[in-house]
């Protein structure tokens, strides 16, 4: 790449960056730090084969029993997007702030911004047309970014603010994820356990409530999910945490 090409990238994306920072949301105190374990590991099987449901109790088990040691139990979060609002950066900011202040995470900035698919890969996202993303500017300041095809779906962006923002308390609370094997996927495993966290965080209803959705457009018509763990293997995951968030396994 030649010198005049990378300026040309950095002059794109100068305005974009400016946006990020004037959105974002200052919170007060410092977080603490802790630590966990391993990631999630499919048998390639069927999303609730008796090895993928053990896999996912065991994993999200690890997570509360993580979380209750340094931070309690976590109620179901707070939820106010609605879809006629979910074009809006001011709206989209309130929740993010809400689901924050959950989470017990201060001391932080968070921003939010729409980031079209043609920017997806100057603009650094794993994977194609990916739902969101989030990026951390120096110590504690964030920018989720989120794919504009979902505005008018308010209970899609609120799984993809979910999983963003469990991301956020991972860094801010040092949990790190792994594959199960030396030789998995590390990139996935992070991410299937960053749903099985927003689950234990009490964002878990938020993220069922649009972890699938149908979308229209002209005569194109698609169905699909966010996430990275089937709606089936989230189900599952939810419903073993409600009813066994209080329990000794926990503590």
């Amino acid at each position: 790449m030649t010198i005049s090409e990378v300026l040309g990238i950095l002059f794109l994306s100068a305005p974009f960056l400016l946006l990020i920072y004037q959105q974002e949301r200052s919170y007060r105190r410092k977080p603490n730090k802790s630590a966990v374990g391993e990631g999630f590991k499919s048998d390639g099987k069927s999303d609730l084969s008796s090895g993928a449901k053990s896999q996912l109790i065991k994993n999200i088990d690890s997570i509360g029993r993580a979380l209750s040691s340094k931070h309690g139990h976590f109620k179901e979060a707070p939820f106010s997007l609605q879809a006629s609002d979910s074009d809006n950066i001011d709206a989209i900011q309130e929740q993010i702030y809400q689901l924050c202040e959950h989470c017990q995470l201060r001391g932080i900035s968070v921003g939010a911004t729409f980031v079209h698919e043609d920017n997806v890969e100057l603009l650094g996202f794993h994977g194609k047309n990916p739902a969101g993303h989030v990026v951390r500017f120096g110590k504690n300041r964030y920018s989720i970014w989120i794919n504009p095809k979902f505005v008018g779906m308010g209970q899609v962006i609120g799984a993809i603010l979910a999983h963003e923002i469990a991301h956020i308390f991972a860094m801010e609370k040092n949990l790190q994820f792994k594959a199960a094997k030396n030789n998995g996927d590390n990139h996935k495993a992070s991410e299937q356990m960053t749903d099985l966290l927003a689950i234990a965080l009490g964002m878990g209803k938020i993220s069922l409530q649009g972890c699938s959705y149908y979308r229209a457009q002209g005569q194109v018509q698609e169905v699909g999910t966010v996430g990275y763990l089937t709606p089936e293997m989230m189900h599952f995951a939810y419903d073993h945490w409600q009813k066994n968030r209080s329990s000794t396994i926990y503590l």
